[in-house]
């Protein structure tokens, strides 16, 4: 650990246990106290024309060998350059393990925040088990202000599971189809394909059962997909919580790391703030910064002026110069004590050739 390496103390594991869910229990306790706060003020809220949301979930292991899920949302204002790199507007996320609670922590954000009467509420998703369509409505003051777009990355996943092994012509009339709103046309590329695997003996049952899956995908979807026609995506920022992921599963699923749901929740609400840009605002209100550091007078410290650096490391030269001599470095050879083909046989030979006594 860098405390380890870098300094003259040492803090066992146990203890960074301790702080960091301390610390994540009490920013949990500051964003609750926030949102209580911005629920009651008096400040003007927001007003924007779209606000794009989306959710997902990932699965984590906790302790013991369960896994639980890990839920997240997100709500930006859209997308603006920051040189050559998009940046979203105004991103806030919120994750834990219970999805309700979620999404109920988003609900109040946008209430405390922005003024929807005439917002237009575009959300994105799998379309998994808790993230359908009409999941998202709550965001929504009336259902003609809602727009639900199937995640993007998910569908061309899809389409490369289950139609890759097609005709490129007939992929390329396909995707037109989708990217296109064209439910007809895709009806039609779908029986074309269901024609090919089941008259031909080049392919068999996976195949049948890939073009079937595909197939009743895209309808079950399709109130999700045409909207891809009419909603300028490219430039929204959806899609984007897919790839956010990385900041949480990055640290979380390392070296296969597990957890407690106690040391996770903690965790979580640690990188929600880094996520949010609120760290440092937030441990400032926390009790993480309740001892002060006892102060220091500048004039009170005096260096001497015939002070060294070269007497910080004692024995290697003396104050005047002069070279002191010293025994340096030791050479010896490791005894195996037994056949080289053991395990330490081979590494006694292996330490013993990087340094061969002559």
């Amino acid at each position: 650990m860098a405390v380890d390496a870098f300094t003259p103390g040492s803090i066992s594991f146990q203890t960074v246990d301790k702080i960091y869910q301390q610390v994540g229990a009490d920013l949990k306790e500051v964003e609750a106290a926030k949102a209580t706060a911005a629920a009651t003020s008096n400040e003007p809220k927001r007003v924007v024309s779209r606000l794009f949301i989306e959710g997902d979930a990932f699965q984590i292991k906790l302790k013991g060998g369960r896994r639980t899920y890990v839920h997240r949302l997100q709500v930006s204002e859209g997308v603006e350059n920051n040189g050559k790199r998009h940046q979203l507007i105004n991103r806030k996320v919120f994750s834990g393990l219970d999805r309700e609670r979620v999404f109920d922590q988003m609900s109040a954000y946008l209430d405390a925040h922005y003024d929807n009467k005439t917002t237009e509420i575009i959300t994105g998703s799998d379309n998994g088990s808790g993230y359908e369509p009409n999941v998202f409505q709550v965001f929504a003051k009336t259902r003609k202000q809602h727009t639900h777009i199937l995640d993007v990355y998910h569908l061309n996943n899809k389409l490369k599971e289950r139609f890759n092994m097609m005709p490129v012509e007939l992929k390329q009339r396909l995707r037109k189809a989708i990217f296109t709103g064209d439910h007809k046309r895709m009806n039609t590329v779908m029986d074309t394909a269901e024609a090919i695997v089941t008259g031909s003996e080049e392919y068999d049952q996976d195949d049948v059962e890939n073009v079937e899956s595909l197939r009743n995908y895209l309808d079950r979807n399709w109130t999700s997909i045409a909207p891809l026609t009419s909603v300028d995506w490219h430039h929204t920022g959806l899609g984007s919580c897919e790839s956010n992921h990385r900041a949480y599963t990055y640290r979380l699923k390392k070296q296969g790391r597990s957890w407690s749901v106690p040391g996770l929740n903690a965790m979580l609400e640690i990188i929600d703030a880094v996520q949010n840009h609120e760290l440092a605002e937030s441990l400032s209100q926390t009790t993480v910064f309740d001892t002060p550091l006892p102060s220091v007078d500048p004039e009170s410290v005096q260096i001497p002026k015939d002070f060294s650096l070269k007497t910080l490391f004692g024995g290697f030269a003396r104050a005047d110069g002069e070279h002191v001599e010293h025994i340096g470095a030791r050479h010896g050879v490791i005894d195996a004590q037994g056949l080289s083909g053991t395990s330490f046989g081979r590494m006694a030979h292996s330490l013993n050739n990087l340094n061969p006594v002559g």
